[in-house]
């Protein structure tokens, strides 16, 4: 099993240290994982703007990988796209050795879509729309990142019904993303965090079909993990929803190239 995105105690909303993901890593047969904590610089709530020492950040892996080489640990960070701080972003993600980065989108005109407030006096389509629109404008990022992450973001909480979004909900504005993000070369990540919330992953499978038809071949799976019970949760059913989808590899990541694992 592979976990490209967990969240440890290193970001302000994680609760497990790097060690204890071994520990559990070890106890269900994860082979490979990504440790992708948040780097939010300029989030609207300061006391949740992730901002980590990269020596410390560093020298803890390295900690973890020499207590468990047997593990394949890669040094991860996930990058909150906004604007106004991206070059702030692009320098801190320099200062690190990284094997993988996922370039995510949290806020929008200065909210996250994950709260409430986002909604307010937006139609479904008018707030899926501006969200993916942010998107597209990620993939212009400063700085080189591995794979998008959770493009559907703005479903996970959303008061619609339904809140998951499908391909045919935004044909255009989708298939843009997903030219581009085949075009550069980079990969999405099938994020699980999302099944109980609106009964589907980020993206849906409708989403993922049109990836795969439109050339894309880097996929990841990653459950989002904030402490250590949610390590690769629904592995199974996101490996088998990759497979219907026409994907034969699921993609890890080493010094930022992708290794591809059959499926």
């Amino acid at each position: 099993m592979t976990d490209f995105h967990i969240h440890t105690s290193f970001s302000p909303d994680g609760t497990s240290t790097i060690e204890e993901y071994c520990l559990q890593a070890q106890s269900i047969g994860c082979t490979h994982f990504a440790v992708c904590d948040h780097l939010d610089i300029g989030y609207p709530d300061r006391r949740f703007e992730s901002i980590i020492s990269p020596s410390f950040y560093i020298s803890t892996i390295e900690k973890a990988r020499k207590l468990f080489p047997e593990l394949n640990i890669s040094l991860g960070m996930e990058a909150g796209y906004i604007p106004s701080s991206a070059l702030q972003t692009a320098m801190h993600l320099s200062m690190l050795p990284l094997d993988f980065v996922i370039n995510s989108v949290h806020v929008v005109d200065g909210q996250d879509p994950y709260f409430p407030e986002y909604f307010e006096n937006k139609t479904r389509e008018n707030a899926y729309n501006r969200y993916l629109e942010c998107v597209y404008e990620s993939l212009d990022a400063p700085y080189d990142f591995s794979v998008l992450g959770h493009i559907t973001y703005v479903s996970r909480t959303a008061p619609y019904l339904p809140a998951a979004i499908e391909w045919r909900d935004a044909k255009e504005i989708l298939d843009a993303i997903l030219l581009r993000t085949v075009y550069l070369g980079k990969g999405l990540e099938i994020n699980t965090s999302s099944i109980k919330s609106t009964g589907s992953t980020m993206p849906t499978e409708s989403i993922l079909r049109r990836f795969n038809e439109l050339g894309g071949e880097i996929v990841t799976i990653a459950s989002d993990a904030h402490n250590i019970s949610r390590l690769c949760s629904n592995y199974s059913y996101a490996s088998t929803l990759l497979q219907q989808c026409g994907f034969e590899y699921t993609a890890v990541f080493q010094n930022m190239q992708p290794i591809m694992l059959k499926l």
